[in-house]
């Protein structure tokens, strides 16, 4: 039980991780978008920026998000051959 519960925890880390990157994505070219929509001196800069952020930051999201999918599974397939178990003792 106590490996599911330390996978578990695992598997809310990097959601929580992939979401707060998705988040900071979208800060970071709404900020280079208002600043290109009202021709701010720096709207260029910011704009360079907010491509090599969320260059590097997709890098990283797509994989965290295919390894929670694949723990949640494993932890689903767990939990069906417990449940399975338990209730052949009651039958």
């Amino acid at each position: 039980m106590y490996l599911i519960e330390t996978e578990e925890q695992f598997v809310l880390n990097r959601l929580a991780n992939a979401t707060i990157d998705s988040y900071a994505m979208a800060v970071v070219l709404s900020r280079a978008s208002r600043s290109l929509y009202f021709n701010h001196p720096s709207g260029q800069h910011e704009l360079n920026i907010a491509k090599i952020f969320c260059s590097e930051v997709s890098r990283t999201t797509p994989s965290l998000i295919v390894i929670v999918t694949l723990i949640i599974r494993r932890v689903d397939l767990f939990n069906a051959s417990s449940v399975s178990r338990d209730s052949s003792r009651y039958y």
